[in-house]
Protein backbone atom coordinates (compact mmCIF):
# COMPACT_ATOMS: atom_id res chain seq x y z
CA UNK A 1 0.00 0.00 0.00
CA UNK A 2 1.35 3.40 -0.96
CA UNK A 3 1.81 6.33 1.38
CA UNK A 4 -0.92 8.97 1.39
CA UNK A 5 -1.25 12.68 2.03
CA UNK A 6 -4.84 13.04 3.16
CA UNK A 7 -6.64 16.39 3.26
CA UNK A 8 -8.88 15.89 6.29
CA UNK A 9 -10.46 19.25 6.87
CA UNK A 10 -10.61 22.84 5.62
CA UNK A 11 -11.50 25.49 8.17
CA UNK A 12 -11.86 29.21 7.64
CA UNK A 13 -12.86 32.11 9.85
CA UNK A 14 -13.22 35.83 9.22
CA UNK A 15 -11.08 37.98 11.52
CA UNK A 16 -10.61 41.70 12.08
CA UNK A 17 -7.68 41.70 9.63
CA UNK A 18 -9.09 39.38 6.97
CA UNK A 19 -9.42 35.60 6.80
CA UNK A 20 -7.74 32.66 8.51
CA UNK A 21 -7.63 29.38 6.56
CA UNK A 22 -6.48 26.05 7.99
CA UNK A 23 -5.85 22.89 5.93
CA UNK A 24 -5.70 19.89 8.25
CA UNK A 25 -3.71 17.08 6.64
CA UNK A 26 -2.62 13.63 7.71
CA UNK A 27 0.77 12.19 6.70
CA UNK A 28 2.05 8.87 8.09
CA UNK A 29 -0.69 8.90 10.74
CA UNK A 30 0.48 12.31 11.95
CA UNK A 31 -1.81 15.33 11.79
CA UNK A 32 -0.62 18.77 10.74
CA UNK A 33 -2.32 22.15 10.32
CA UNK A 34 -1.24 24.37 7.43
CA UNK A 35 -2.29 27.89 8.38
CA UNK A 36 -2.79 30.89 6.14
CA UNK A 37 -3.66 34.40 7.32
CA UNK A 38 -4.96 36.50 4.43
CA UNK A 39 -5.11 40.26 4.98
CA UNK A 40 -4.90 43.59 3.21
CA UNK A 41 -7.23 44.11 0.25
CA UNK A 42 -8.73 40.63 0.61
CA UNK A 43 -11.63 41.84 2.74
CA UNK A 44 -14.01 39.30 4.25
CA UNK A 45 -14.18 36.96 1.25
CA UNK A 46 -14.15 33.21 1.84
CA UNK A 47 -11.95 30.78 -0.14
CA UNK A 48 -13.04 27.79 -2.19
CA UNK A 49 -13.16 24.58 -0.14
CA UNK A 50 -11.20 22.61 -2.69
CA UNK A 51 -8.09 20.49 -2.23
CA UNK A 52 -6.31 22.27 -5.13
CA UNK A 53 -4.11 24.33 -2.83
CA UNK A 54 -2.60 21.59 -0.62
CA UNK A 55 -2.23 19.21 -3.57
CA UNK A 56 -0.10 21.66 -5.56
CA UNK A 57 1.70 23.01 -2.48
CA UNK A 58 2.94 19.51 -1.53
CA UNK A 59 3.24 18.06 -5.02
CA UNK A 60 7.05 18.25 -4.99
CA UNK A 61 7.30 16.17 -1.82
CA UNK A 62 4.61 13.76 -2.94
CA UNK A 63 6.47 13.04 -6.17
CA UNK A 64 9.89 12.65 -4.57
CA UNK A 65 8.60 10.42 -1.77
CA UNK A 66 5.91 8.46 -3.63
CA UNK A 67 2.82 9.78 -1.81
CA UNK A 68 -0.68 9.71 -3.26
CA UNK A 69 -3.27 12.36 -2.37
CA UNK A 70 -6.65 11.58 -0.85
CA UNK A 71 -9.44 14.07 -0.21
CA UNK A 72 -13.19 14.24 0.28
CA UNK A 73 -12.95 17.85 -0.85
CA UNK A 74 -13.10 18.27 -4.64
CA UNK A 75 -10.26 19.10 -6.98
CA UNK A 76 -10.80 21.36 -10.00
CA UNK A 77 -11.34 19.31 -13.15
CA UNK A 78 -8.84 21.22 -15.28
CA UNK A 79 -6.17 21.04 -12.60
CA UNK A 80 -6.82 17.31 -12.09
CA UNK A 81 -6.29 16.50 -15.77
CA UNK A 82 -3.36 18.91 -16.10
CA UNK A 83 -1.63 17.11 -13.25
CA UNK A 84 -2.57 13.49 -13.91
CA UNK A 85 -2.25 13.52 -17.71
CA UNK A 86 0.66 15.91 -18.15
CA UNK A 87 2.64 17.23 -15.19
CA UNK A 88 2.90 14.06 -13.09
CA UNK A 89 3.55 11.60 -15.96
CA UNK A 90 6.27 13.80 -17.50
CA UNK A 91 7.95 14.55 -14.16
CA UNK A 92 7.90 10.88 -13.21
CA UNK A 93 9.23 9.75 -16.59
CA UNK A 94 12.04 12.32 -16.61
CA UNK A 95 13.07 11.68 -13.00
CA UNK A 96 12.44 7.93 -12.69
CA UNK A 97 9.73 8.40 -10.05
CA UNK A 98 6.65 6.35 -9.19
CA UNK A 99 3.39 7.58 -10.71
CA UNK A 100 1.30 9.03 -7.92
CA UNK A 101 -2.48 9.27 -7.79
CA UNK A 102 -4.96 11.95 -6.77
CA UNK A 103 -8.08 10.41 -5.24
CA UNK A 104 -10.67 13.17 -4.89
CA UNK A 105 -14.06 14.20 -6.31
CA UNK A 106 -13.73 16.29 -9.47
CA UNK A 107 -15.54 19.60 -10.02
CA UNK A 108 -15.67 21.72 -13.17
CA UNK A 109 -17.18 24.73 -11.43
CA UNK A 110 -15.88 28.11 -12.62
CA UNK A 111 -16.08 30.75 -9.91
CA UNK A 112 -15.83 33.56 -12.48
CA UNK A 113 -13.58 35.76 -10.36
CA UNK A 114 -12.45 39.02 -11.93
CA UNK A 115 -9.30 39.91 -10.00
CA UNK A 116 -5.93 39.69 -11.74
CA UNK A 117 -2.79 39.40 -9.63
CA UNK A 118 0.96 39.03 -9.50
CA UNK A 119 3.46 38.78 -6.69
CA UNK A 120 5.37 41.91 -5.70
CA UNK A 121 8.82 41.90 -4.13
CA UNK A 122 10.01 45.13 -5.80
CA UNK A 123 12.71 43.11 -7.56
CA UNK A 124 13.52 43.23 -11.27
CA UNK A 125 11.25 40.34 -12.26
CA UNK A 126 8.19 41.46 -10.30
CA UNK A 127 8.45 45.09 -11.46
CA UNK A 128 8.82 43.94 -15.07
CA UNK A 129 5.66 41.84 -14.70
CA UNK A 130 3.79 44.75 -13.13
CA UNK A 131 4.78 47.07 -15.97
CA UNK A 132 3.99 44.45 -18.62
CA UNK A 133 0.41 43.91 -17.45
CA UNK A 134 -0.40 47.48 -16.39
CA UNK A 135 0.34 49.10 -19.74
CA UNK A 136 -2.33 51.02 -21.58
CA UNK A 137 -2.46 48.56 -24.48
CA UNK A 138 -3.33 45.59 -22.25
CA UNK A 139 -6.99 44.48 -22.38
CA UNK A 140 -8.93 45.26 -19.20
CA UNK A 141 -9.48 41.57 -18.40
CA UNK A 142 -5.71 41.08 -18.39
CA UNK A 143 -4.69 44.16 -16.40
CA UNK A 144 -3.36 43.64 -12.90
CA UNK A 145 -5.85 44.63 -10.21
CA UNK A 146 -4.06 43.30 -7.11
CA UNK A 147 -0.50 42.76 -5.95
CA UNK A 148 0.32 39.85 -3.64
CA UNK A 149 2.96 39.24 -1.01
CA UNK A 150 3.40 35.78 0.51
CA UNK A 151 5.36 34.29 3.37
CA UNK A 152 5.91 30.70 2.24
CA UNK A 153 9.66 30.27 2.79
CA UNK A 154 11.44 32.99 0.80
CA UNK A 155 12.43 35.16 3.75
CA UNK A 156 15.70 33.57 4.77
CA UNK A 157 17.80 36.72 4.58
CA UNK A 158 20.82 34.76 3.39
CA UNK A 159 20.67 32.53 6.45
CA UNK A 160 21.47 28.85 5.72
CA UNK A 161 18.60 26.39 5.91
CA UNK A 162 16.77 25.63 8.11
CA UNK A 163 15.88 29.25 8.81
CA UNK A 164 14.84 29.96 12.41
CA UNK A 165 11.22 31.07 12.47
CA UNK A 166 12.06 34.33 14.23
CA UNK A 167 14.46 35.28 11.42
CA UNK A 168 11.92 34.37 8.73
CA UNK A 169 9.32 36.55 10.47
CA UNK A 170 11.76 39.44 10.91
CA UNK A 171 12.85 39.48 7.26
CA UNK A 172 9.24 39.04 6.12
CA UNK A 173 8.06 42.12 8.01
CA UNK A 174 11.08 44.22 6.97
CA UNK A 175 10.55 43.47 3.29
CA UNK A 176 6.78 43.85 3.68
CA UNK A 177 7.38 47.43 4.83
CA UNK A 178 9.14 48.12 1.50
CA UNK A 179 6.28 46.56 -0.45
CA UNK A 180 3.63 48.44 1.52
CA UNK A 181 5.32 51.79 0.88
CA UNK A 182 5.52 51.00 -2.82
CA UNK A 183 1.83 50.03 -3.03
CA UNK A 184 0.68 53.04 -1.04
CA UNK A 185 2.78 55.40 -3.17
CA UNK A 186 1.55 53.90 -6.44
CA UNK A 187 -2.02 53.21 -5.27
CA UNK A 188 -1.98 49.42 -5.76
CA UNK A 189 -4.23 47.05 -3.84
CA UNK A 190 -2.09 44.65 -1.78
CA UNK A 191 -3.04 41.24 -0.44
CA UNK A 192 -0.75 39.70 2.18
CA UNK A 193 -0.60 35.99 3.00
CA UNK A 194 1.30 34.80 6.06
CA UNK A 195 1.72 31.03 6.40
CA UNK A 196 3.48 28.38 8.47
CA UNK A 197 3.87 26.05 5.47
CA UNK A 198 7.67 26.29 5.48
CA UNK A 199 7.89 25.29 9.15
CA UNK A 200 5.44 22.40 8.73
CA UNK A 201 7.09 21.20 5.52
CA UNK A 202 10.47 21.08 7.28
CA UNK A 203 8.95 18.91 10.00
CA UNK A 204 7.28 16.47 7.59
CA UNK A 205 9.77 16.23 4.73
CA UNK A 206 13.00 17.70 6.03
CA UNK A 207 14.67 20.93 4.97
CA UNK A 208 14.36 22.22 1.40
CA UNK A 209 16.12 25.07 -0.30
CA UNK A 210 13.41 27.51 -1.32
CA UNK A 211 14.22 27.27 -5.04
CA UNK A 212 13.04 23.64 -4.94
CA UNK A 213 9.49 24.45 -3.85
CA UNK A 214 8.61 28.12 -4.38
CA UNK A 215 6.65 27.73 -7.62
CA UNK A 216 4.49 25.00 -6.09
CA UNK A 217 3.79 26.98 -2.93
CA UNK A 218 3.05 30.27 -4.71
CA UNK A 219 0.62 28.57 -7.10
CA UNK A 220 -0.91 26.77 -4.12
CA UNK A 221 -1.69 30.09 -2.42
CA UNK A 222 -3.31 31.43 -5.58
CA UNK A 223 -5.43 28.31 -6.04
CA UNK A 224 -6.70 28.85 -2.51
CA UNK A 225 -7.96 32.28 -3.64
CA UNK A 226 -9.37 31.22 -7.03
CA UNK A 227 -12.92 32.31 -6.16
CA UNK A 228 -11.76 35.89 -6.61
CA UNK A 229 -8.88 35.66 -9.10
CA UNK A 230 -9.11 34.79 -12.77
CA UNK A 231 -5.40 35.20 -13.63
CA UNK A 232 -2.11 35.00 -11.78
CA UNK A 233 1.06 36.17 -13.52
CA UNK A 234 4.29 34.55 -12.43
CA UNK A 235 7.48 36.59 -12.81
CA UNK A 236 9.77 34.09 -14.51
CA UNK A 237 13.44 33.83 -13.65
CA UNK A 238 14.93 32.63 -16.93
CA UNK A 239 14.11 33.61 -20.51
CA UNK A 240 12.29 31.20 -22.83
CA UNK A 241 13.38 27.54 -22.88
CA UNK A 242 17.08 28.38 -23.21
CA UNK A 243 18.01 26.62 -19.94
CA UNK A 244 15.14 24.10 -19.99
CA UNK A 245 15.65 21.33 -17.45
CA UNK A 246 13.19 18.74 -16.10
CA UNK A 247 15.28 17.73 -13.08
CA UNK A 248 12.67 17.95 -10.32
CA UNK A 249 15.32 18.62 -7.66
CA UNK A 250 16.23 21.88 -9.36
CA UNK A 251 12.72 23.20 -8.83
CA UNK A 252 10.56 24.51 -11.65
CA UNK A 253 12.35 27.75 -12.52
CA UNK A 254 14.15 26.01 -15.42
CA UNK A 255 10.87 24.81 -16.98
CA UNK A 256 8.33 27.44 -15.83
CA UNK A 257 7.11 28.15 -19.35
CA UNK A 258 5.96 24.52 -19.57
CA UNK A 259 5.04 23.64 -15.98
CA UNK A 260 3.29 26.67 -14.52
CA UNK A 261 0.27 26.76 -16.90
CA UNK A 262 -0.41 23.17 -15.79
CA UNK A 263 -1.26 24.51 -12.33
CA UNK A 264 -4.28 26.33 -13.80
CA UNK A 265 -7.80 25.41 -12.73
CA UNK A 266 -11.23 25.95 -14.29
CA UNK A 267 -11.31 29.34 -12.54
CA UNK A 268 -7.68 30.48 -12.38
CA UNK A 269 -5.14 30.76 -15.20
CA UNK A 270 -1.50 30.60 -14.05
CA UNK A 271 0.48 32.52 -16.66
CA UNK A 272 4.28 32.90 -17.02
CA UNK A 273 5.12 36.57 -17.59
CA UNK A 274 8.05 38.67 -18.88
CA UNK A 275 7.74 38.02 -22.64
CA UNK A 276 10.87 35.84 -22.91
CA UNK A 277 13.07 38.72 -21.74
CA UNK A 278 16.48 38.03 -20.26
CA UNK A 279 17.29 39.52 -16.85
CA UNK A 280 19.32 42.26 -18.52
CA UNK A 281 16.45 43.05 -20.89
CA UNK A 282 14.05 43.21 -17.94
CA UNK A 283 16.42 45.55 -16.12
CA UNK A 284 16.39 47.89 -19.13
CA UNK A 285 12.61 47.48 -19.44
CA UNK A 286 11.93 48.79 -15.91
CA UNK A 287 14.60 51.50 -15.97
CA UNK A 288 12.10 54.12 -17.16
CA UNK A 289 9.66 53.16 -14.38
CA UNK A 290 9.95 56.10 -11.99
CA UNK A 291 8.32 54.17 -9.17
CA UNK A 292 11.29 51.78 -9.21
CA UNK A 293 13.92 54.45 -8.53
CA UNK A 294 13.37 54.50 -4.76
CA UNK A 295 11.75 51.06 -4.42
CA UNK A 296 13.95 48.55 -6.26
CA UNK A 297 14.84 45.79 -3.79
CA UNK A 298 16.91 42.86 -5.08
CA UNK A 299 18.86 41.76 -1.99
CA UNK A 300 18.31 38.69 0.19
CA UNK A 301 19.33 40.62 3.28
CA UNK A 302 16.06 42.34 4.14
CA UNK A 303 15.12 45.99 4.33
CA UNK A 304 18.00 47.44 2.27
CA UNK A 305 20.21 46.39 -0.65
CA UNK A 306 23.57 45.35 0.84
CA UNK A 307 25.48 46.22 -2.37
CA UNK A 308 27.81 43.26 -1.83
CA UNK A 309 25.92 40.02 -2.54
CA UNK A 310 25.69 38.42 -5.98
CA UNK A 311 22.15 39.73 -6.57
CA UNK A 312 23.12 43.31 -5.75
CA UNK A 313 26.32 43.08 -7.81
CA UNK A 314 24.65 41.80 -10.96
CA UNK A 315 21.90 44.45 -10.70
CA UNK A 316 24.23 47.39 -10.08
CA UNK A 317 26.56 46.33 -12.90
CA UNK A 318 23.63 45.97 -15.30
CA UNK A 319 22.22 49.38 -14.35
CA UNK A 320 25.70 50.91 -14.73
CA UNK A 321 26.22 49.45 -18.19
CA UNK A 322 22.75 50.59 -19.23
CA UNK A 323 23.63 54.12 -18.12
CA UNK A 324 20.88 54.42 -15.50
CA UNK A 325 22.56 53.54 -12.20
CA UNK A 326 22.44 57.17 -11.03
CA UNK A 327 18.64 56.96 -11.05
CA UNK A 328 18.86 54.33 -8.30
CA UNK A 329 21.07 56.28 -5.89
CA UNK A 330 18.37 56.06 -3.20
CA UNK A 331 18.42 52.25 -3.12
CA UNK A 332 22.10 51.50 -3.87
CA UNK A 333 25.23 52.89 -2.22
CA UNK A 334 26.91 54.24 -5.35
CA UNK A 335 30.09 55.21 -3.47
CA UNK A 336 30.48 51.60 -2.39
CA UNK A 337 29.77 50.42 -5.93
CA UNK A 338 32.41 52.59 -7.60
CA UNK A 339 34.89 51.84 -4.84
CA UNK A 340 34.51 48.11 -5.45
CA UNK A 341 33.61 48.12 -9.13
CA UNK A 342 36.77 46.37 -10.30
CA UNK A 343 36.26 43.67 -7.72
CA UNK A 344 32.63 43.23 -8.84
CA UNK A 345 33.65 42.95 -12.49
CA UNK A 346 36.27 40.39 -11.52
CA UNK A 347 33.59 38.32 -9.77
CA UNK A 348 31.47 38.35 -12.95
CA UNK A 349 34.38 37.05 -14.99
CA UNK A 350 35.35 34.39 -12.44
CA UNK A 351 31.81 33.16 -11.73
CA UNK A 352 30.37 33.31 -15.23
CA UNK A 353 30.46 29.53 -15.68
CA UNK A 354 28.58 28.84 -12.45
CA UNK A 355 26.06 31.71 -12.48
CA UNK A 356 23.70 32.10 -15.46
CA UNK A 357 23.06 35.80 -14.75
CA UNK A 358 26.78 36.54 -14.59
CA UNK A 359 27.22 34.65 -17.84
CA UNK A 360 24.59 36.91 -19.42
CA UNK A 361 26.45 40.01 -18.23
CA UNK A 362 29.76 38.61 -19.45
CA UNK A 363 28.36 37.99 -22.93
CA UNK A 364 26.79 41.46 -23.00
CA UNK A 365 30.14 43.01 -22.14
CA UNK A 366 31.91 41.09 -24.89
CA UNK A 367 29.25 42.01 -27.43
CA UNK A 368 29.36 45.70 -26.50
CA UNK A 369 33.16 45.87 -26.12
CA UNK A 370 33.04 46.67 -22.41
CA UNK A 371 36.42 46.15 -20.78
CA UNK A 372 36.55 43.31 -18.28
CA UNK A 373 39.46 42.00 -16.21
CA UNK A 374 41.12 38.74 -17.14
CA UNK A 375 40.02 35.60 -15.29
CA UNK A 376 41.83 35.22 -11.99
CA UNK A 377 43.48 31.96 -11.03
CA UNK A 378 41.51 29.17 -9.37
CA UNK A 379 42.75 30.10 -5.92
CA UNK A 380 41.47 33.67 -6.19
CA UNK A 381 38.15 32.51 -7.59
CA UNK A 382 37.72 30.13 -4.67
CA UNK A 383 38.59 32.89 -2.22
CA UNK A 384 35.88 35.10 -3.75
CA UNK A 385 33.24 32.37 -3.44
CA UNK A 386 34.29 31.70 0.16
CA UNK A 387 34.15 35.40 0.98
CA UNK A 388 30.65 35.70 -0.49
CA UNK A 389 29.50 32.64 1.46
CA UNK A 390 30.95 34.02 4.71
CA UNK A 391 29.23 37.35 4.05
CA UNK A 392 25.85 35.63 3.70
CA UNK A 393 26.49 33.66 6.89
CA UNK A 394 27.37 36.87 8.73
CA UNK A 395 24.21 38.60 7.53
CA UNK A 396 22.18 35.65 8.79
CA UNK A 397 23.88 35.69 12.20
CA UNK A 398 23.41 39.44 12.61
CA UNK A 399 19.69 39.00 12.04
CA UNK A 400 19.32 36.74 15.06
Amino acid sequence: MSNVIEIKNIKQSITDSGLDVIYEICVNNNFFSINYQISGAWGDNKVAEYCDSPVVSFLYDALLNGYDFKSEYPISEKLYYNLTKQFIPHMCAMNNLRQIRINAPISNNNFAGTWVGTGISCGIDSLATLKEYSAGNVAEDYKITHLLYFKVGAHHGGHPQPVPEEIENKVFHEELDVVKRFCEKCNYKLIIVDSNINVISNIIWGVHDFYEVFDYRNAGVMLMMQKNFSKYYVATGYATFSLFDMDIRKGLEFNEWWSLPLFSSDSLSVIPANMAMTRLEKTKYISDLESSYDSLMVCWSGRENCCECTKCIRTMVALDWLGVLIKYNKVFDLDKYYRNKQYFLQSIVDMRNSNAYYQELYEYAKKNKIDLPKPSNIFKGTIYKLKNFCYRMLVGLLKR
